[in-house]
Order: C-alpha cells, then sequence, then structure tokens
C-alpha cells in the first residue's frame, strides 16, 4: 500500500519535528493538528510517497528513539530528520516534496553521513584484511621456520592463495609480500 512519510513541524514549538505517515495527503495532516490549542499553524518540511509508509516510519522511529520527545515527536531538525528517513528508505521513491527546509544542505549532510559510514567500514574491512593476512604470513613463515615447508613452496603458497582473489587490495599485499620474503 502506498503512503506518505512526512516531517512536520511548528514555529511555535522550535527544535522539534514530527515525523509520521498518513494515508492522505501530508498537508491535510498538518491542517488538522492546527487546533485551538496551537497558536501557529504547522509546516510539512518533507513529504515522500512510499510502499509501506508505516514500516518506514517505525523503522525511522527506532532509528531516532534516543532524541524521542513523546509520541512521533523529536528533538532534532527537520533536516535530520529527512536525512534519516533518506538514509533508512530503500525502496522505490514515487513522489518526494521539500518544504521550508534547505534541499541542499540535507543531501550534504546525507552525503556526509555516508562518507563516514563508507569509511568506517573500510577501516574494518582493513583491519580485518591485515589480521587475515597477518594470521597467513605467520603460517607460512612457521612452516617455513620449521622445516614442514621449504620457502619457495611457501612462497608458491602465498602466491596461489593470493591469485585465487580477485582482491585488489589482497593482490598488492601479495606482491609486497612476495617482494619483500620470496625474491631474493
Amino acid at each position: 500500500m502506498k503512503g506518505w512519510v512526512y516531517v512536520i513541524s511548528n514555529p511555535a514549538m522550535p527544535s522539534i519535528v514530527k515525523i509520521g505517515y498518513s494515508s492522505k495527503d501530508p498537508k491535510l495532516r498538518a491542517e488538522e493538528l492546527y487546533t485551538t490549542g496551537v497558536p501557529r499553524p504547522f509546516e510539512v518540511n518533507y513529504s515522500l510517497l512510499v510502499d509501506n509508509p508505516y514500516a518506514l516510519e517505525q523503522h525511522v522511529h527506532k532509528s531516532l528513539k534516543h532524541i524521542n520527545d513523546g509520541k512521533e515527536w523529536f528533538k532534532c531538525s527537520a533536516e535530520e530528520a529527512i536525512a534519516t528517513i533518506r538514509d533508512i528508505h530503500n525502496g522505490s521513491i514515487y513522489f518526494e516534496e521539500y518544504h521550508n527546509v534547505d534541499r541542499e544542505r540535507t543531501e550534504h549532510r546525507i552525503a556526509q553521513e555516508n562518507e563516514q559510514k563508507n569509511f568506517g567500514v573500510v577501516v574494518l574491512a582493513l583491519a580485518l584484511f591485515v589480521l587475515i593476512l597477518f594470521g597467513l604470513c605467520s603460517h607460512l613463515s612457521n612452516k617455513v621456520e620449521t622445516g614442514k615447508m621449504k620457502e619457495n613452496e611457501a612462497c608458491e603458497a602465498w602466491s596461489k592463495g593470493m591469485n585465487e582473489h580477485a582482491d585488489v587490495a589482497a593482490r598488492l599485499h601479495a606482491a609486497i609480500y612476495y617482494n619483500a620474503y620470496c625474491k631474493k
């Protein structure tokens, strides 16, 4: 079922936004919230038409639970809420609209957050690779030192193991190892 995920704010309530979902136009939802108990009308900052909006909204709520201010209200900027929605959503987008927010700033924030995540993944992958590489080096070195394997056999085993992987970094490390230990 298609529906809307939206971010709504109110100038009378700075620093909090409502992140919700609806089967109807978010502008109508904003109008429904504007009652006699609220001094200013609500503004729709962002609307996104997607499949299964409830699941997306719930996922976003869980992601932002550390800044939840009660029910569907969160202590953050509209840009932060939008960035979280965009980061979590990975399905089709049928319609997307920004209102009263700086789209460029929001997209820049999303790009920065993605770069930070990607950097963390790369660092983790490299650390894991170094551990594996160290383990293989130690394993082959021990076999050579204990006489269970000749040095040239260790170099061949290293080359064979690295040639089975298409990973550029693995091949680079294989070349470094081969040049350092196998070429004399």
